[in-house]
C-alpha cells in the first residue's frame, strides 16, 4: 500500500493512520520532503491468533486513511482522508 500527497513544508512531520473495517489500524509516518510532498509505502498485513491458534487473516472490506501533518510550532491537524477496500 502507498499513501502519498502534499502537505505542510519540507521537514514537517506527517502520519497516515489506516483504519480497517474490524476496528484495527496501522500507522505509516515520517517527514515531508521537498516541495511539501510525502510518500509512504509498506505492506499492510494483519493476522490474528489466539494462544491456542489458529492464525487467520484480518477482516476484509472497507477501510479508510486519515493523514495528519504538522511541525514543532504548528499542528496542521488532519489534512486528508481516503477510502480503500481490503480483499
Amino acid at each position: 500500500m502507498t499513501v502519498s500527497g502534499n502537505a505542510g513544508k519540507t521537514g514537517d512531520w506527517v502520519n497516515a493512520y489506516l483504519y480497517y473495517s474490524d476496528g484495527t489500524w496501522e500507522l505509516f509516518g515520517g517527514t515531508i520532503g521537498s516541495g511539501g510532498s510525502f510518500s509512504f509505502s509498506g505492506t499492510a498485513v494483519a493476522t490474528y491468533s489466539s494462544f491456542w491458534g489458529p492464525f487467520y487473516p484480518a477482516a476484509s472490506g472497507p477501510g479508510h486513511v486519515e493523514v495528519y501533518a504538522g511541525s514543532a510550532n504548528r499542528n496542521l491537524g488532519m489534512v486528508a482522508t481516503c477510502n480503500f477496500s481490503v480483499s
